[in-house]
């Protein structure tokens, strides 16, 4: 590869060496947005940082960026433009970029930028919702074209509300920060940045702005020896009915014999809804997040990419879950199942683990993962498409 530290950071930007180099970096940016099916390119200025996208019609104002502004720093591996870190490509290669580079960098954990995209994807899924509805989605995309603070005192186009507040979450669910925590850190920044601001106060009007786009998640109650869970024919049950342990944590004698009456009055069902259940199971519903997978058009397109590799394959390698005979023999016994590709196979695990992260504990909570075996295995194992659909509480 050539020396891009020199040209993109130490020629001047009017020489002919500079403005050749950034045709050819145009070149390679075009090839790989063709190459992805995307409309869009990021510009890599030293003001839009790749995350603000410019339609492919528009090259010349990323060109006049490119040439006004220069790069921005430490991109000497275009990783934004099809390029990979640990296998970058030469300026000659471009024609010849690796598939999986390609798309191991277009389906990445990070959700960049593109929040129009974002919404437009979610905007049927939170109409269906019956918390969502229009208003909290209008109120998201407000949120969406909102500055932060009056673009007079400097606010940058890209750090509207909704952005921001994305940001600050992401950080505070990278670092662990509690709930507490990351209100001081919102009080604190509202005083910095110039006022008027619209950063919310506290956590809980974070989340809310938010809202419209979480996941449901429901609380199952079980019982503590692992029993049953209570739902369907046991969802009214008080205790269960196999080992007789109480269904909730009881605190004197009188409690206990609340439970096991089977007529009460209405002061005893009140009392009956505030009793804290002696072991829940967290469920996060597996449909709604296929939901929300299928609605944006890459991804969607993705569920199917088993199929296709197994129909051009031509040797009998095993490189995917698709190649074995296990799968074949399941397309055989539900032929109805294996003739839409789009059908989704997952792979469960689960183990215990200590949240607290403590080696003198002997607290255990299960997590249950499904990972998706349709799309190709240096994706499969990315963290945005593992789904964490139980979470069973400890300490056993």
């Amino acid at each position: 590869m050539d020396d891009r530290a020199y040209w993109m950071y130490k020629v001047s930007r009017l020489e002919p060496l500079y403005l050749g180099k950034v045709e050819v970096f145009l070149e390679a940016a075009q090839m790989d947005a063709r190459n992805k099916q995307l409309a869009e390119i990021k510009c890599p200025c030293r003001d839009c940082k790749n995350f603000m996208l410019f339609p492919l019609a528009e090259l010349s104002t990323v060109r006049g960026h490119l040439v006004h502004r220069g790069f921005m720093d430490d991109y000497t591996c275009w990783t934004k433009h099809g390029e990979n870190k640990n296998n970058n490509v030469t300026d000659d290669q471009v024609d010849g970029d690796d598939l999986r580079t390609v798309e191991d960098d277009t389906f990445d954990d990070d959700y960049g930028c593109n929040l129009d995209e974002m919404l437009r994807h979610a905007a049927p899924l939170v109409q269906e919702q019956a918390r969502g509805g229009l208003d909290n989605l209008d109120g998201l995309k407000r949120a969406s074209e909102d500055l932060l603070y009056d673009k007079t005192m400097g606010c940058h186009d890209k750090f509207t509300l909704l952005h921001s507040v994305l940001e600050l979450l992401k950080l505070k669910a990278k670092n662990g920060w509690s709930d507490k925590s990351f209100t001081d850190l919102l009080v604190l920044l509202r005083d910095v940045l110039p006022k008027p601001n619209k950063l919310p106060c506290n956590t809980y009007r974070a989340k809310k702005l938010i809202a419209p786009l979480a996941l449901d998640v429901q609380k199952i109650h079980a019982c503590p020896n692992h029993c049953i869970l209570y739902r369907k024919e046991y969802e009214q049950y008080d205790r269960c009915p196999v080992c007789k342990r109480s269904r909730y944590k009881r605190h004197d004698d009188r409690e206990d014999e609340d439970d096991s009456a089977e007529v009460e009055d209405t002061a005893t069902n009140a009392r009956k809804k505030r009793k804290i259940p002696a072991m829940v199971m967290w469920y996060l519903p597996v449909i709604a997040r296929l939901k929300r997978l299928f609605s944006n058009p890459r991804d969607s397109e993705l569920m199917s990419w088993h199929f296709e590799q197994a129909r051009n394959k031509t040797d009998e390698l095993l490189r995917h879950p698709s190649d074995a005979s296990q799968w074949r023999k399941i397309d055989t016994i539900h032929p109805r199942f294996g003739e839409e590709a789009r059908n989704v196979r997952f792979a469960l695990s689960t183990d215990g683990m200590n949240p607290f992260g403590d080696m003198s504990s002997s607290h255990s909570t299960w997590p249950v993962v499904l990972s998706i075996l349709n799309i190709p295995s240096w994706l499969c194992m990315k963290r945005k498409y593992l789904m964490l659909s139980i979470l069973i509480q400890g300490p056993k």
